[in-house]
């Protein structure tokens, strides 16, 4: 295998490590019987690693990355929060909540590093293995979560499962749980829909079987956050391939698979215990968890309004901890240069992730609607300095969208602010 080979499977293999990698890895403490970190800190290592190795094969060796417009605000974002977490660190240290070695490791070996290695350009070759890989490592993590989470339940060993009503273990609490499960429900939706003339039995059967699987795992984790993200997402496909010559199909794929997540949920409710429908009919009441998440982003702002030019603090000082919304943390951790270049981020990024949804092609579609996924997973419950899968598929969407027009290989347009520039301008917008 050449060293060509050797970079695209390992591209491959951190695409599919930032989606899934962990959730899977978090199965081995409870198989072996170790502290979770003797695992994670090794699988931290290793993805850091594997990012480095990938960033340096497009610096020196023949890959190319992206150099466009995109590159700016995220410039301006991450000095600012750099900036922010050297003044509360180590220039004007104040009390935080977590150890600062945590801020450390999360915002460069988690997120920013991790995040450069997703600039690289992908062949198609590279693409279908980025597919399969995904796949494989997400489906994996399903089953071995489910399972040993499932005989900890009946060993009696995770009897606080059954007492919240949703689905957790000491390695992987419940949203990570909720996520995992959503994403291999909306690759299975994408697959099946996308491929509905070109597949055959086995595998419509192999897939719809994924999709069972994953909408079972967002039922049993019961959180509100990956339902919701899974439900927009299905939403964004459905409208995104609804024509109404395929009306019919589209109608049919909806109807069942309603009857399934009405039917599935009932039965995860009643015989198991995992109480999701119950935690949906109230999320319009104003719960303990809401309420504090509502006055943490109260607090959060209050403090952006209190220093609006360089922002605040890493954290929200009352609870010492993230505000659960990107966007507010922005504001507040880097004031209002910070914040609107972070603004800037996600709306390009959100851009390119619909533009890629209507190609129609599997290998750009799946990576922006989990994508999505993870980005609706940041604002509802995320952090900055943690999001890694919100990052790194945030550089992707940005990186592949430029690529796609670039190389002509879809009907993807440019947004006007890109197109009506200037021509000695275009070098530096597209490269």
């Amino acid at each position: 295998m050449n060293k060509k080979e050797l970079i695209s499977w390992g591209i491959a293999l951190l695409y599919a490590l930032t989606i899934a990698g962990y959730p899977l890895v978090s199965s081995l403490p409870l198989i072996l019987k170790v502290d979770s970190q003797v695992v994670s800190i090794p699988y931290r290592a290793f993805v850091l690693g594997l990012s480095i190795v990938i960033i340096l094969s497009y610096i020196f060796g023949e890959k190319h990355n992206y150099k466009g417009i995109f590159l700016l605000p995220l410039f301006v974002f991450w000095s600012f929060y750099i900036l922010r977490l050297l003044s509360d660190t180590i220039l004007f240290p104040i009390y935080l909540g977590r150890e600062v070695s945590t801020y450390y490791l999360f915002t460069f070996g988690v997120c920013l590093i991790p995040m450069l290695a997703f600039l690289v350009n992908v062949d198609n070759k590279t693409l279908k293995r980025m597919f399969n890989m995904t796949v494989i490592v997400i489906t994996l993590a399903c089953i071995f979560s489910l399972y040993l989470n499932w005989l900890g339940i009946v060993a009696g060993v995770n009897e606080r499962s059954l007492a919240v009503g949703r689905m957790q273990s000491e390695t992987l609490n419940p949203i990570s749980l909720g996520h995992l499960g959503a994403s291999l429900a909306i690759i299975s939706s994408l697959y099946l829909l996308l491929n509905r003339t070109k597949l055959s039995l086995s595998v419509n059967l192999v897939f719809g079987v994924f999709l069972i699987l994953g909408l079972f795992a967002v039922g049993v984790a019961a959180s509100k956050g990956p339902a919701l993200a899974l439900i927009l997402c299905l939403m964004i496909l459905i409208f995104s391939e609804f024509k109404l010559r395929s009306s019919l199909t589209i109608l049919i794929f909806v109807t069942l698979l309603s009857i399934i997540i009405y039917i599935g949920a009932q039965y995860i409710e009643e015989k198991l215990g995992f109480t999701l429908i119950t935690r949906i009919q109230g999320a319009v009441e104003i719960d303990q968890s809401t309420g504090a998440r509502m006055r943490s982003f109260t607090d959060a702002w209050n403090q952006f309004l209190d220093n609006p030019l360089l922002g605040s603090a890493l954290e929200e000082l009352n609870s010492h901890f993230y505000p659960h919304n990107v966007v507010i943390e922005s504001f507040m951790a880097t004031g209002i240069i910070g914040g609107i270049a972070f603004c800037l981020v996600i709306a390009m990024s959100v851009m390119a992730a619909f533009q890629l949804i209507r190609t129609n092609s599997i290998s750009y579609s799946w990576i922006a609607l989990l994508y999505m996924q993870y980005l609706i997973a940041a604002l509802l419950s995320g952090s900055l300095w943690g999001s890694g899968t919100m990052w790194g598929l945030m550089a992707a969407v940005i990186t592949i969208y430029v690529q796609c027009h670039q190389t002509h290989q879809r009907k993807i347009l440019l947004p006007r602010y890109l197109r009506f520039r200037p021509n000695k301008f275009k070098k530096y917008l597209i490269n």
